[in-house]
């Protein structure tokens, strides 16, 4: 087992709420009235459970992303490590739709 899970019943736990939480995107994005502000993008990094880097297709800088909807620990917090990897393993190097969210389109406190 993994060394920051205590049990089996975290690990569980954590997987079902990433779970959980990508179907949430997934389904907010697909039911989107539109999505006419989107660009493709490539996911070349993952930072955390909830935090991703991409390159836009058409070219340009990278940019760090926060995922909305998505509440992880951080990489340096317990089963941090576990939400990066199950990220990864998602959507490393996988061409995404990249849309602001109505609510905020600022950069937060952590840059992204």
């Amino acid at each position: 087992m993994h060394g920051n899970f205590h049990n089996l019943q975290d690990y569980v736990i954590l997987l079902i709420t990433i779970f959980k939480a990508l179907v949430f995107v997934f389904l907010a994005l697909m039911l989107a009235p539109s999505l006419a502000d989107a660009w493709p993008a490539r996911m070349v990094a993952v930072i955390d459970g909830d935090t991703i880097t991409v390159e836009p297709v058409a070219g340009g800088d990278r940019m760090r992303i926060r995922l909305h909807g998505i509440d992880v620990p951080e990489a340096s917090q317990p089963c941090g490590g576990t939400a990066k990897g199950f990220v990864s393993a998602l959507v490393l190097c996988r061409v995404v739709e990249i849309a602001e969210t109505p609510q905020r389109s600022e950069i937060d406190t952590g840059k992204r």
